[in-house]
């Protein structure tokens, strides 16, 4: 067993007896994992973000995603097709800690990525996964890795990884409202684009913020810290062109 396993324990109930054991549970780290060969394996990974991907033309579900950490900072990014949805739909959710068996592992050949690791993990019908009583703080907080926001550019269509940034504030624009064809119709959003810059004011770079986004920076923060830099983060985003100029 390797070294850096951990082991728990816990109290089982026998079938065929009031006698009860303890029964050792070992934990794989997310690294130790090897292609094919997780059958036997048991993992423990707080749910740092789970969601639904869908069609936004015809509202159908695609497959239902996690972003997960072990104890050690491994992050994966867990995915259900929509075939077992429904098995695991609700019984995932943001910050719990679960202990998850009979996993399958498959080496990303396209689409986005929320972490750069060389799996995804897949839960099946097989899977088994039980919500663990314990005390998430023990895990490490999310890990992002920030783009310099010269190289920004060069992501344009890259949907291989999410692009995550970081900067000061310039400016921000008031929110205006679009209309935005959805399969149920179309809908107003709010829209609102901020400018953000790097260290040195060197470089500058439009970030586009749509629906609720759009209203989680007050339109005052400028002027409300005229004597303090206001850092912004974004993460989870795509870099497009528009107008001949890269943006996010």
């Amino acid at each position: 067993m390797n070294n850096k396993n951990k082991v728990y324990t816990k109290k089982v109930s026998s079938k065929n007896s009031q006698e009860k054991y303890t029964a050792k549970v070992v934990y794989t780290p997310l690294k130790d994992l090897r292609f094919k060969q997780t059958q036997n394996k048991t993992i423990k990974v707080k749910v740092l973000k789970v969601w639904i991907s869908e069609s936004k033309k015809t509202g159908e579900m695609w497959s239902l995603e996690a972003h997960v950490i072990d104890e050690e900072g491994t992050q994966m990014q867990l995915k259900v097709n929509k075939d077992n949805i429904d098995m695991f739909l609700g019984k995932i959710e943001d910050g719990c800690v679960y202990a998850i068996q009979r996993v399958t592992l498959q080496v990303p050949t396209g689409g986005y990525r929320t972490v750069a690791y060389h799996y995804f993990m897949w839960l099946n019908k097989y899977t088994k996964i039980q919500r663990l009583e314990v005390d998430a703080s023990t895990f490490p907080t999310k890990i992002f890795t920030f783009l310099p926001l010269e190289l920004v550019p060069g992501r344009k269509n890259d949907n291989q990884f999410y692009t995550n940034v970081i900067g000061r504030l310039h400016s921000i624009s008031n929110i205006v409202i679009k209309k935005v064809e959805e399969h149920d119709g179309t809908k107003d959003v709010n829209m609102r684009e901020i400018y953000i810059t790097n260290d040195d004011g060197g470089e500058t770079m439009k970030i586009t913020l749509w629906g609720d986004l759009a209203t989680t920076i007050d339109d005052g923060i400028l002027d409300s810290n005229e004597n303090a830099a206001v850092i912004i983060i974004v993460t989870g985003t795509f870099v497009k062109e528009r107008m001949g100029k890269k943006c996010i």
